[in-house]
């Protein structure tokens, strides 16, 4: 009985610490990676000249500094301060962006988020 009280009180703490890094890590690096690919993808067609509407960019920069902020695990952080990653950097030049209307300062704009973010 008492290897059976051990056995499911060990099944449980494992089950809660899978969901502690499933909830607090996995889930918002998750996040991070997908809106860095949305960006990646929208900053691809400001590249590339196609017109675009750049308004969508500031929603995308308020997502990232939010996630930044307030859900990405601490030692995620410093991992992106090595890669010299800046998600809040890139959010000051998204907001920019967001206002820009002139095609050439809009692919500017869009290269200095690509490099604050070491997209492709």
């Amino acid at each position: 009985m008492e290897a059976l009280l051990a056995v499911a009180a060990a099944s449980f703490g494992l089950g809660a610490l899978g969901y502690l890094i499933v909830r607090f890590w996995i889930i918002p690096i998750r996040r991070y990676r997908l809106i860095k690919g949305r960006l990646c993808r929208g900053l691809a067609a400001c590249s590339a000249g196609a017109p675009v509407d750049a308004s969508h960019f500031g929603s995308q920069a308020v997502q990232l500094s939010d996630l930044y902020n307030a859900d990405l695990p601490p030692w995620y952080r410093m991992l992106l301060g090595r890669r010299r990653e800046s998600p809040i950097e890139a959010s000051r030049h998204l907001m920019r962006l967001a206002a820009t209307r002139n095609p050439e300062h809009i692919r500017r704009r869009a290269e200095q988020v690509r490099r604050t973010l070491r997209l492709p």
